[in-house]
């Protein structure tokens, strides 16, 4: 009995070392790495011809940190210094048509996103420099990327 006792603080030693410093290493791995070079992007953005009043790219490339932009009147523009790192990536799309909805779960009631148009994920290989992607989508891209 004497044995469990001493042994319990190390025992839970242990265990705090097996699980924190996995937990540290995740932890530490997923943040923003300020080694890797990324570059900006912005573009225009179409649905059928007219631009998406609201929504947001996520880019998730092959290798490196991934990277966001909203999309705003048909526009998108990283932010400055959390941009693409190039390379192969995949990228959501997602598109609301702007039209307020009322939605009691928002604040004052109103959804001022609308309602979603569509949820698409395109391949890119994407330029390792600033550049501009546009992207003029249609409702065949959207039917043909959800077979």
């Amino acid at each position: 009995m004497q044995y469990a006792e001493a042994s319990s603080p190390q025992r839970h030693r242990r265990h705090g070392c097996v699980i924190g410093l996995p937990l540290c290493l995740i932890v530490l791995g997923c943040g923003s790495d300020s080694r890797v070079e990324r570059f900006g992007l912005s573009g225009q953005i179409t649905f059928e011809g007219e631009p998406i009043p609201f929504g947001w790219l996520v880019f998730k490339p092959a290798h490196g940190p991934g990277a966001t932009a909203n999309i705003e009147n048909g526009t998108y523009r990283t932010r400055a210094g959390w941009g693409t790192v190039g390379g192969q990536h995949s990228v959501e799309i997602v598109a609301f048509d702007g039209k307020a909805i009322p939605d009691p779960m928002s604040e004052g009631g109103v959804n001022s996103t609308g309602s979603n148009l569509f949820s698409i994920t395109v391949q890119k290989e994407l330029p390792r420099e600033s550049s501009t992607w546009d992207l003029h989508l249609t409702q065949d891209d959207i039917d043909s990327a959800s077979r």
